[in-house]
């Protein structure tokens, strides 16, 4: 008679941890399907913001640069693509709107310069052209913010070029 009351309550455990087994395990494929459904809308948002930055809109390459900053600081983004981020950013930074590369300069040139945002030009006492040799340099609005996203994703990164945007008023 003991032996069939054991059997019985080996098989009742059995089957009581092979149900929990089931469980964890439905429970972590549903957290692995979250995640990578999470991860893949991720990406998209990553590619929109990417695709936003090359728009002739100011407005949406603004926007653009923002969303770009905000998915990076993602506990979703690998150290890759916070460094594709922080690398877009920055050439976004550095390139003035007629086209110059800030980061052609070292940073004794780039400590002697005035940098002003473009809205600012008229304040400043210069005209918007007049940055050649003057040690004025005019940087847009979206210059100013994507130095500024670079400055708070990586603030050991910035370099000069980045820090001088950065503060531009």
């Amino acid at each position: 008679m003991s032996t069939d009351w054991g059997t019985a309550l080996l098989a009742f455990l059995g089957g009581a941890v092979g149900a929990a087994l089931s469980y964890l395990a439905v429970v972590r494929g549903d957290a692995l399907r979250e995640t990578a459904a999470r991860r893949e809308e991720w990406g998209r948002r990553f590619t929109a913001a990417l695709d936003d930055l090359g728009d002739d809109s100011a407005r949406r390459r603004l926007l653009g640069q923002t969303l770009l900053e905000e998915l990076s600081g993602s506990p979703l983004a690998t150290d890759e693509e916070r460094r594709l981020a922080v690398e877009v950013l920055t050439q976004a930074a550095a390139t003035t709107p007629d086209g110059h590369d800030l980061r052609a300069l070292d940073d004794h040139q780039v400590q002697a310069l005035t940098v002003v945002r473009a809205d600012d030009v008229p304040r400043a006492g210069a005209r918007p052209d007049a940055v050649g040799g003057t040690g004025l340099v005019v940087v847009s609005a979206e210059q100013v913010a994507a130095a500024r996203a670079v400055l708070r994703l990586e603030p050991s990164v910035g370099s000069a070029v980045v820090r001088a945007v950065a503060a531009a008023e």
